[in-house]
């Protein structure tokens, strides 16, 4: 195992391990050849001294997952491969870092999605699957914890390339080899995949099995099968609409040719529903299930169909010490068939029907008895070995446990727990084992989910709450925060809606409530409301500009009176309606009456005093004129006539003479 600091390549400092399994070891590292040094994820191919036989189809499989990674690494939601080298005897495989949570994360035990929810998972894993499928891809290992939630985006990325099949769209999906692995993960991998011929609908199928673990809150290995039909029941398990259920049903036929060929067929199936066109008939949904058969042969032709078991042909020590290699990183559980079991180890030779009640005894079937006593004793002693594989893989995988437990590496330890069936003599060491990591990992995400919503990240903060088991003791305390910042998300939601005008980022949060809580019940009945009423409201808006454009005022103002209540609503319709408001009070202001004479009226013979009604006075403003000079008309006086004369006779003197004298 490598140690802290090591350097791989010289470019790859190890910082910790993350994973291990029967054939290697995972650890988180640095790029340091890149700026900043980011994280990155390294594989170690190491399998054990006495798997040497095996070491080349490993080495295949190792190459494939590098080769996958390369093609497939292009598109945003599939890790990039970074680099494939080797280092003395030793194999190694680096690829990008993804950090997030895997979907185990959310699909805690008894807790149930809400449709609305399970439909965007849905979506969201079928998008990466068709580009996986359209590349010739088929991945043979979805599940929850190859799932992982990007924390960035929250985008659903696959990861584990290790178990691909290519395959040629040109040819059968047979996926014959001629030395087998069983690859897949227990409750996930359909028979077809058991029995070492995936097709691309044996993808199908564990994304249908992962969609019923979320709505209905229970594990692949909790559910039961119509015995009638040998189909899956799930649906009174969980609340979800007719349209939904059928595609589901759909996608986990037992039969694959009774599935969506592909992801790209499962996706339209799916946009259907949202789009009304949702066709519920299908042909061949309750087809039985064919087991493909090689030419018959003279031994086959006598067989009764009746009471069918399978028979799982043993395989060679070398095959068997191959089939491990489902145990590198992620270990991978398998089983042999029995009459209440599925085929999951398998050579290349072909798998028989048998019938219980055998036609009359002759030299014939005889032989056949015999040779099927054959078989059936080489059964045995192939599951002697199988069973003691089996064993030892669960011991190692407790032992493993123990050690992530120690480290405080919960998810690890809860990973390497889910691999242990309740039928395995450690059930219930793995049982406590998981009760104790699940109460210390609740302490701690209660812890985190506080510290994010204290920082008003309430969304992050539920979606860890609610991974919290409902067997811990910090579960309820858990619950009760969740419905505080469901009820603090409601606020925000809302606010984005009235105040920001952002509808589509309102609801995508509204969504995302929990449905169990109060606010989440609230946030269900006001989405609807918030779309009508924003719908309305741009609806006469539109009509309000139009009407502006054309002067008509008093439409104006009656359209902007129809939008919501808002504050954006409000402020965005404003102006228009308060320049019409304006328009109309010009328009209806009065105009100054011109001034009438009113002629006065006959006064009719009367004993009566007339009655004098003044005139309306008027007023009219002065007007201003330049003088003009005009000078005088001349006019002539006649003078005075002069006054009569007067004759004053002199006064006489004293010293008068004679008047001859004087």
């Amino acid at each position: 195992m490598l140690t802290a600091q090591t350097n791989l390549a010289g470019r790859y400092q190890i910082v910790q391990a993350i994973g291990s399994g029967g054939f290697g070891q995972t650890y988180l590292a640095k790029d340091l050849h890149l700026p900043n040094h980011p994280l990155c994820v390294v594989k170690q191919f190491r399998p054990h001294p006495d798997q040497g036989a095996t070491i080349e189809k490993l080495l295949e499989l190792f190459d494939k997952e590098a080769k996958a990674l390369y093609n497939l690494g292009n598109h945003d939601c599939i890790p990039r491969l970074l680099a494939h080298f080797n280092e003395g005897s030793e194999f190694y495989l680096a690829q990008e870092y993804i950090e997030g949570h895997t979907l185990t994360d959310e699909l805690t035990s008894m807790t149930k999605m809400h449709e609305s929810h399970v439909i965007n998972l849905l979506k969201d894993i079928l998008e990466v699957l068709t580009f996986v499928h359209q590349n010739n891809v088929i991945h043979r290992d979805i599940k929850p914890s190859n799932l992982i939630r990007r924390k960035s985006d929250g985008k659903i990325v696959l990861i584990d390339f290790g178990a691909v099949k290519e395959v040629s769209r040109g040819k059968a999906q047979t996926g014959m080899t001629s030395v087998s692995i069983a690859i897949g993960s227990y409750g996930y991998m359909p028979d077809e995949q058991a029995a070492n011929k995936p097709r691309y609908a044996s993808d199908i199928y564990a994304v249908g099995k992962i969609a019923i673990q979320a709505l209905t809150g229970m594990r692949p290995d909790q559910l039961s099968d119509d015995p009638a039909t040998g189909e899956l029941v799930w649906q009174h398990h969980a609340q979800v609409s007719p349209q939904l259920g059928a595609v589901i049903d759909r996608m986990v036929r037992s039969h694959f040719r009774d599935r969506y060929a592909d992801a790209s067929e499962a996706l339209t199936a799916l946009q259907s529903l949202t789009s009304g066109h949702f066709d519920t008939t299908a042909s061949n949904y309750f087809a039985p299930t064919v087991i493909s058969q090689p030419d018959q042969s003279p031994t086959q032709t006598g067989l009764s169909s009746n009471n069918a078991v399978t028979v799982g042909i043993p395989i060679s020590p070398n095959v068997a010490n191959t089939v491990a290699a489902q145990n590198f990183v992620n270990p991978i559980k398998t089983e042999v068939v029995s009459s209440a079991a599925k085929t999951v180890i398998s050579d290349s030779n072909p798998t028989y029907v048998v019938g219980t009640k055998p036609a009359a005894p002759n030299s014939f079937h005889w032989n056949l008895w015999l040779s099927l006593a054959g078989i059936a004793s080489i059964g045995l002693a192939g599951f002697g070995a199988y069973a003691w594989m089996r064993d030892r893989d669960f011991q190692n995988a407790i032992a493993e446990a123990k050690s992530f437990q120690s480290k405080a590496n919960y998810d690890a330890c809860l990973d390497k727990l889910t691999l242990i069936p309740k039928d395995a003599a450690q059930a219930n060491e793995a049982k406590s084992l998981s009760i104790s990591c699940q109460s210390s990992q609740a302490k701690d995400k209660l812890a985190s989910a506080k510290g994010l919503a204290k920082d008003g990240k309430y969304q992050e903060a539920i979606t860890i709450a609610n991974t919290i088991s409902a067997e811990t003791p910090s579960h309820a305390e858990a619950q009760t925060e969740v419905s505080k910042w469901s009820d603090s998300l409601l606020i925000k939601a809302t606010d984005l809606y009235s105040k920001e005008g952002k509808l589509e980022q309102a609801i995508e949060m509204a969504q995302k409530i929990p449905a169990q809580t109060p606010a989440g019940k609230k946030a269900t009945d006001l989405i609807p409301k918030w779309q009508s009423a924003w719908t309305n409201s741009e609806a006469n808006y539109k009509e309000a500009t139009a009407a502006s454009k054309k002067e008509d005022w008093k439409k104006v103002v009656s359209a902007s009176k129809q939008v919501a209540d808002t504050p954006y609503w409000t402020q965005k319709v404003l102006p228009l309606r308060k320049q019409a408001e304006d328009k109309i009070a010009l328009i209806n202001a009065p105009i100054p009456a011109a001034p009438v004479s009113i002629p006065e009226a006959p006064i009719a013979a009367s004993n009566q005093a007339p009655v004098y009604t003044p005139p309306e006075p008027t007023y009219s403003a002065p007007t201003y004129s330049a003088p003009v000079y005009v000078p005088p008309e001349p006019v002539y006086t006649a003078p005075a006539p002069p006054p009569e004369p007067v004759y004053v006779p002199p006064a006489p003197s004293s010293n008068a003479c004679s008047s001859r004298n004087c």
